[in-house]
């Protein structure tokens, strides 16, 4: 993953993966939660990318967030979750809480 610099605030909080700054621009209701970068990322996407569970389950939280959303290469969050290993976002974006051995 390379470093965007066209991208909204929220992806660069999840890239940062800074919690706190994530938390405050879900609060705000003008922010698109599935807005995609150039290469179709969105903030789920980053945020699986780069293992950050607590931004995550912020993001699930979301009514709005579109999990199927598939970027440029066709690879959705889950995706890069499994490709990364990390099974507990992996497992939260399968809406299962408990660790599972994924291949």
């Amino acid at each position: 993953m390379t470093v965007d610099y066209n991208s909204t605030a929220l992806i660069a909080a999840c890239m940062l993966g800074n919690s706190n700054m994530t938390k405050l621009l879900l609060s705000d209701s003008r922010v698109d939660i599935n807005l995609q970068r150039a290469n179709g990322d969105t903030a789920l996407h980053v945020a699986a990318y780069f293992g950050s569970v607590d931004i995550v389950e912020q993001l699930l939280e979301s009514k709005a967030l579109n999990t199927a959303i598939k970027n440029n290469r066709q690879l959705r969050a889950l995706d890069y979750a499994l490709t990364r290993g990390h099974k507990k976002i992996a497992c939260l974006l399968q809406g299962d809480n408990q660790d599972q051995d994924f291949k």
